[in-house]
């Protein structure tokens, strides 16, 4: 059996997943095909092409469509049925008949995500963010190839929609929020949020509006109240690019805000996890959701939990519950879902470089065909303090670069970090992450479980903070690593290298992409790239590309 999963339920982060008889082929997210950041209010129709192409069907093979919303659950929100009809009146579909369409509750199909791909057979499951239909958090309880809702707390209660506020007061775009969890670290948290209440029976926020745009503006008040004014909303074109620029620079008082923000986000989150394990009587963990994509929240959760098990799945984000609807439906019909631990989300499309290589050559640019080596002669650049985009086999699915789609650069100066940012368009202050091998992981004292995805914050003790961390380690002496274990891993041969030439085996390991970009794509994404950043290398699976010095 066939079944398409499909995302895009409040108009951002469509993506599509193709599930053949319980078991994963392909999924993807449109932004990657459109290069529109989180394809706001686009139909997966690109990300369902590419599905169709890597299970090599047709849609008319496709025996069901599983969509991660359930309109009939919230009738007065719009986006939901828009989206459906968008989806439904796109060019990729207009012209043939569907096959029929199940609605997957979106609390329901992040959950699925989380536990079919944890490898746990029995687990709590809780679900964080903005909102779903009508629940913004959920508690579920796994159990073989069944997922039962346990408890629910509403949108008035959604933490997701107070980070996106304290994002907003910072003056951050939509989908901020990593950028407030990473200014956290410079700031005091200096107020503690009575207006959270947590309890035996679950949490509450006293805030007042009866609506979601009430409430995130009555929050904005709070803050300007407590804290002191917003942002300054103070901008400049760039003369080069044509983008809106705003001052970097934040004062105190907005990092004191996105501390104390940060602070309360984690002491819920603990207190939830707590009552998940407690309500459902199991020992295992799983957290899924927009919110769960706050990686020092999640580093503390697995602080705080004892011996209990935690898995997070690097797509917990909304672009997730493609896959998550996916497997619901099958579980569903009786089509089992393996219950195996995903270690790695390389499921989008592979490429073939050869076009992109010519171009490269008919551009003038130094190509060389490494025959295999191409892990050796990298790591010798990265020695050199160069910065390269790093391009090998499928796509990452989620929106952390896990080896396929990265730029990497060697992790031990400061230097080599604050050029990386500004090839970026980063601010300054925003943390890198880095790329290890375990015994590298286990001498820095992070250990391995949860490192699978980048998607976990550790801390370090002072004396790590130096050596081959020294430049990425963050201002509260934190890292979100990821361990890379397995031998097919993109990133396995290059690691390698990189602890031959140095002794140690780790680099620094960010998003292949320049500001309000997706990540790259195809090949030909990552020359475009890579010919309009300060980049000095470009790897296309075993080519090395050069600029001329």
């Amino acid at each position: 059996m066939n079944i398409l999963g499909i995302s895009g339920a409040f108009g951002h982060d469509p993506a599509a997943a193709l599930v053949s008889d319980g078991v994963l082929v392909g999924a993807c997210e449109e932004e990657r095909f459109t290069r529109q950041k989180r394809a706001m209010r686009q139909p997966a129709m690109h990300s369902v092409q590419a599905c169709l192409d890597m299970g090599r069907i047709e849609l008319a093979d496709v025996d069901h469509i599983a969509i991660g919303w359930d309109p009939d659950l919230a009738p007065h929100d719009m986006r939901l049925r828009d989206s459906l009809a968008n989806f439904l009146a796109s060019h990729r579909l207009i012209r043939e008949s569907p096959p029929s369409i199940h609605r997957v509750p979106h609390h329901l199909a992040h959950a699925a995500l989380g536990y079919f791909t944890s490898g746990f057979d029995d687990a709590a499951i809780l679900v964080v963010d903005g909102q779903g239909e009508d629940v913004a958090t959920t508690i579920f309880h796994g159990r073989g190839q069944r997922i039962e809702e346990r408890l629910r707390f509403g949108i008035a209660d959604s933490l997701g929609f107070f980070y996106a506020a304290v994002t907003r007061y910072l003056g951050f775009s939509v989908g901020g929020g990593g950028k407030t969890m990473g200014l956290a670290a410079s700031g005091l948290p200096t107020y503690d949020f009575p207006e959270f209440i947590l309890s035996p029976d679950g949490y509450q926020i006293k805030m007042t509006g009866n609506d979601k745009p009430a409430r995130m503006t009555n929050w904005m008040r709070r803050f300007d109240e407590v804290f002191g004014p917003p942002a300054a909303n103070s901008f400049h074109m760039d003369a080069s690019t044509g983008l809106l620029r705003s001052p970097v620079e934040l004062p105190p008082h907005l990092r004191n805000a996105a501390a104390s923000a940060q602070a309360i986000l984690e002491s819920a989150l603990v207190h939830l996890a707590r009552l998940a394990l407690v309500h459902t009587g199991s020992r295992n963990l799983v957290i899924s959701g927009g919110v769960a994509l706050n990686c020092s929240a999640n580093g503390r959760i697995r602080e705080t939990i004892g011996d209990a098990q935690l898995f997070i799945n690097g797509a917990a984000h909304d672009g997730g519950t493609a896959l998550g609807a996916a497997f619901a439906l099958a579980a569903e019909c009786s089509e089992p879902v393996p219950l195996v631990r995903s270690r790695s989300m390389f499921t989008g499309p592979s490429f073939d470089p050869g076009p992109t290589v010519l171009r490269a050559r008919r551009l003038g640019l130094t190509v060389t065909s490494t025959g295999g080596d191409i892990a050796g002669l990298v790591s010798r650049r990265l020695m050199d303090s160069r910065v390269g985009g790093w391009f090998s086999g499928r796509s990452e699915y989620g929106p952390r670069a896990l080896g396929g789609r990265s730029i990497i650069a060697r992790s031990d100066r400061i230097d080599v970090r604050s050029r990386i940012n500004a090839i970026k368009g980063r601010e300054a202050w925003r943390p890198l992450a880095p790329a290890m091998t375990p015994d590298t992981a286990a001498a820095v004292g992070v250990g391995g479980d949860g490192l699978d995805f980048m998607i976990e914050a550790r801390w370090l003790s002072p004396e790590h903070t130096e050596g081959p961390l020294a430049g990425i380690v963050h201002l509260d002496n934190s890292i979100r690593p990821l361990v890379v274990t397995e031998d097919r891993h993109p990133f396995f041969d290059l690691l390698q290298a990189v602890r031959h030439d140095t002794g140690h085996g780790v680099v620094t390991n960010t998003s292949f992409n320049q500001e309000f970009e997706p990540m790259v794509n195809s090949p030909m994404d990552a020359l475009r790239t890579f010919v309009a950043s300060d980049l000095d290398f470009l790897v296309l699976e075993d080519v090395l590309v050069e600029k001329p010095h």
